[in-house]
């Protein structure tokens, strides 16, 4: 198993986790999407973070 799949974290599985996670972040990166709502729940949670996006 690749070791940076262990570091994966389903925000399907872990709403919680991921959301604190995502509010945490000092840094945020999203590749190639056009709006936050493409993405699901995580969508909201990006919008709502402070975290410099790149």
């Amino acid at each position: 198993m690749d070791a940076g799949i262990q570091k994966v974290i389903i925000a399907e599985y872990k709403r919680k986790l991921a959301a604190d996670m995502i509010a945490a972040a000092d840094v945020i990166f999203c590749l190639d999407f056009n709006s936050p709502s493409r993405i699901g729940l995580l969508g909201d949670w990006l919008v709502k973070a402070e975290g410099k996006r790149s």
